[in-house]
């Protein structure tokens, strides 16, 4: 009788704490191990943005991006990815001056036959 009380207290601790830790509900990080989580931005390239350690994440860091750059071509999937690089302009300007560079070489250029 007394070993099932135990095992029914382990069960109940097991059932309580581990989504707490999987979750990380605790605020700061462990102090033995911030020296690693800290190196993690050292081998990390975030482009045009800046390297920020966040256990939130599934990756233990995220990448914000600098004003005008963003991490991909879709708006929406941007805040779900933010472990990926800033690589992409956040410019339609620079579309439209590409596409008029583009289009007077393709009206002069004539069909053979024609």
């Amino acid at each position: 009788m007394a070993s099932f009380k135990i095992m029914a207290f382990l069960a109940m601790l097991v059932v309580v704490l581990l989504p707490m830790t999987a979750l990380g509900f605790h605020d700061n990080m462990s102090p033995a191990l911030a020296p690693f989580y800290e190196k993690v931005c050292e081998e990390v390239d975030c482009g045009k943005g800046k390297c920020k350690v966040d256990m939130k994440y599934p990756f233990s860091y995220i990448c914000e991006c600098e004003a005008n750059w963003k991490r991909s071509t879709d708006d929406d999937v941007d805040d779900d990815l933010k472990f990926l690089p800033c690589i992409v302009p956040n410019c339609k300007l620079l579309l439209l001056l590409i596409i008029f560079q583009i289009r007077p070489k393709l009206d002069s250029f004539k069909l053979y036959g024609k």
